[in-house]
């Protein structure tokens, strides 16, 4: 019989401020929720805020109403049980409350269109054994009220999988049948290269759009089993003309809420260049930076580890200035301290190489190209264009004499292209230059190819699908894979 104990968390409540409203299913949520003492997000795990990678640690993130219970986690990592700070006694079978009053942070505020503040509950789990399952509960007063297993973050010595898909949250029919594939395929983690939530990233459509889908009982109940890395794109920041408008969308930049996330980015604080600018009612913009915290804007661009891969988070939106010292530093630094890594993968929402209809032209990224080159990154992740695309290993150079990208009036950036024609992926798996990859088809209307272009190897636009990577060591296993679970791209690429 399996005995539960305690794990000491750090039990954070944040109060969503002027989070909410504007959509009649999401305000009936929290109605029903509130009434039934129920989640209106039910428990998920993150990565935490913290800034350095823990392969023993998780983060797990739940919502509900403005109750006065009391909460715990229990939880089993392995074949061990453990209660921080004091040894487990194995003929307990009942756990005791820990958590007193005054650990708990609370910030009451009265939202639009709800008649009680929301609260968020972060618990972080610790001493957890890296790649190997766990078990959590949620604990109500003396109630259970919840449950789920997962699996510890892997370390450099063990294999993992990652699924990426981007441009996803639209309540589709094809979000669906991409997030059962996902399920099905059980990753380590999963990476939404942007636009996570249509149209505007509100808080309102993240409880119709995306949890539904992706956290649920069924069909894919996804989110509370596998970590899972957002990436911050133009939909997920309801933009108004140059800024994000709290008087239109009082639930705006939900991102920023929802996401637990390193906070090791290059540091930029509100109101500074390279940040999401935000206008309306003053007493609504603070409101929304009491909800989020230090998450705003420091989210934005991050790093961590996973694996023997180190991942870079960039934000790729119209805003953001690559050609900035402050914020090419910051990339230089990340990657160079990266360089033990066996893998080094980027990702952004807007792609630097891209053929779809819509979006060719948006080429800010590429100011990068340098950095990314130089220190050796392996492959980058993109969404923004609603297909899959991927380019031939390529290095990207600014033209001769200049000393660094420039971008033209209508977003493109010129340079010189080196490509290595000679990798197959099959036979030749060692690329000379970096693989460019855009896997957004997860749910948002699918878009036509533009001009053909000579970087890119692979365009398909004729289903969804997302990016299934396997990592054993020196190799990397890439398959894009459709809604009927068909592989529509393959290769591998080894060290």
């Amino acid at each position: 019989m399996v005995k539960w104990f305690n794990l000491v968390i750090s039990l954070q409540i944040m109060l969503l401020s002027s989070f909410v409203a504007s959509c009649n299913s999401a305000i009936a949520q929290h109605q029903a929720a509130k009434q039934n003492n129920d989640f209106i997000v039910k428990p998920y795990l993150q990565l935490g805020l913290e800034g350095k990678s823990d392969a023993t640690a998780a983060t797990v993130v739940w919502f509900t109403s403005n109750d006065t219970h009391k909460w715990s986690v229990l939880v089993q990592a392995g074949n061990s049980s453990r209660k921080a700070g004091k040894a487990a006694k194995a003929s307990k079978a009942t756990i005791e409350r820990e958590h007193p009053a005054d650990s708990i942070l609370e910030r009451l505020v009265a939202l639009p269109g709800f008649s009680s503040p929301i609260k968020k509950y972060t618990a972080r789990l610790k001493k957890l054994t890296p790649g190997e399952p766990f078990s959590y509960k949620i604990k109500r007063d003396d109630s259970l009220v919840f449950s789920a297993t997962a699996t510890a973050r892997k370390t450099a010595a063990q294999p993992f999988k990652v699924a990426i898909f981007g441009d996803c949250g639209e309540n589709s029919n094809g979000q669906k049948e991409i997030a059962a594939e996902v399920f099905k395929a059980k990753p380590d983690f999963v990476l939404i290269p942007g636009d996570i939530v249509y149209r505007h990233g509100l808080y309102s459509q993240y409880l119709t759009n995306f949890f539904p889908i992706y956290n649920n009982d069924q069909p894919a109940p996804m989110m509370r089993s596998i970590f899972s890395v957002g990436v911050l794109g133009n939909h997920d920041i309801a933009l108004d003309g140059n800024a994000t408008n709290f008087d239109k969308h009082n639930d705006a930049m939900a991102y920023f809420l929802f996401w637990d996330q390193p906070l090791n980015g290059f540091g930029t604080k509100y109101g500074e260049k390279n940040t999401t600018p935000i206008t309306g009612a003053e007493n609504k913009q603070i409101l929304f930076k009491k909800s989020v915290g230090e998450a705003y804007p420091q989210m934005a661009n991050f790093s961590f580890d996973y694996g023997n891969a180190h991942w870079t988070v960039l934000d790729g939106n119209y805003y953001m200035d690559w050609s900035d010292e402050k914020t090419r530093k910051w990339l230089i630094e990340d990657l160079k301290k990266a360089q033990s890594a066996t893998w080094r993968f980027v990702t952004f929402h807007q792609p630097a190489f891209s053929i779809d209809l819509p979006h060719s032209k948006e080429q800010r990224m590429r100011m990068i190209s340098d950095i990314l080159s130089k220190y050796k990154v392996d492959m980058v992740f993109a969404g923004h264009a609603h297909c899959y695309e991927r380019s031939y290993p390529l290095v990207f150079s600014p033209k001769a004499g200049a000393r660094q990208f420039t971008m033209a009036a209508d977003g493109t950036v010129d340079g010189a292209f080196t490509f290595d024609h000679n990798f197959d992926g099959i036979t030749k798996t060692k690329p000379q230059g970096i693989i460019h990859i855009v896997t957004g088809a997860g749910g948002a209307k699918l878009y036509p190819q533009g001009s053909p272009s000579e970087y890119i190897l692979k365009y398909d636009s004729s289903d969804y699908s997302y990016t299934n990577m396997e990592v054993v060591d020196k190799t990397v296993s890439i398959k894009q894979i459709n809604t009927k679970g068909k592989v529509i791209d393959q290769f591998t690429v080894t060290k």
